[in-house]
Formats: structure tokens, sequence, C-alpha cells
């Protein structure tokens, strides 16, 4: 387990229950809405295969607590750590650019792929589902993707 992995857990099973349970000593939040947002949310994308046969295969998480919004991409020619800021509605949450694991805002070879603020995604509840709309994140196949179900939480 990577260094990233451990404090993305360490986060969203130990911290968050503190902070709404009211154990932290900081006063809860007004009337949250149960889990709301908050959450690990999953995707993986599969784009196939390469001429050479590797797989094309992705990992995305994107962990959302009260204080946390953290978004990370792993796999085929990417290794992205963001964190990120989130806009939450009651249906909605904007999931924006904020900085990189390291602090800065330039990816690690020195390109400023991202403004701070730049959206995202939005994830959208329609019923049972929860719809990605892709906005300044580029999947790896770099075509328009339509709004859909991705994560699952």
């Amino acid at each position: 387990m990577t260094a990233s992995s451990r404090y993305l857990l360490f986060h969203a099973l130990v911290l968050l229950p503190l902070f709404v349970s009211g154990a932290s000593g900081s006063p809860s939040p007004a009337a949250p809405e149960p889990r709301g947002w908050n959450g690990i949310y999953r995707y993986s994308f599969d784009g196939g295969t390469t001429a050479g046969g590797s797989g094309i295969v992705v990992s995305y998480t994107l962990v959302l607590t009260p204080t946390t919004c953290r978004f990370t991409a792993r796999g085929f020619q990417t290794d992205e750590d963001i964190v990120c800021t989130a806009r939450r509605a009651p249906t909605s949450v904007a999931v924006a650019f904020r900085h990189y694991g390291d602090g800065g805002t330039t990816d690690r070879y020195g390109n400023a792929v991202y403004s701070v603020g730049d959206r995202l995604f939005t994830l959208e509840r329609r019923g049972a589902r929860v719809l990605t709309r892709w906005q300044g994140y580029p999947l790896p196949d770099e075509r328009p993707h339509p709004p859909a179900v991705y994560f699952r939480r």
C-alpha cells in the first residue's frame, strides 16, 4: 500500500467518523445530511489494450469527507494525486482543482495543467444513480464522454 493510499484510508476511515461524531473536540457541522456526499468513490477506466498488448486501465478514487476532497488516478501512464475542493449542493457536488498532493500547482513535469478552481468534474444525483459530468479532467482516451454513471460509492 502506498503512502497516499494509507493517507486516504486514514482520513476516510479514522478522521471522518471522529469528526461526524464530534469526538474530535470540534463542533459538528450544523445538521449534516446523513452521509451526504461523504464517502469513497471509485471508477475504473478500461481503454482496451495498446498495439503491444498492454492494458490501458486507470483507477480513479475520489475521497470526500467534511474537510477533505482528494482525487487520485493510478494506472496506465497515469499517477496523479490531486487535492480538490468540493462545492456541495443537495443533488450535486462540483470537484475542482486546488493543488497536487505535493502542494504545488504544476505536475511532476512542471506543467500547469490546471489553474486553481478549474472544475474537473461534477457528480449529480439522479434518483438512485450518481452521474458524472466530466469537465476539465480528461480521461485517457481524450474523447468527450457523455454524462453517465462512472463512479460507485
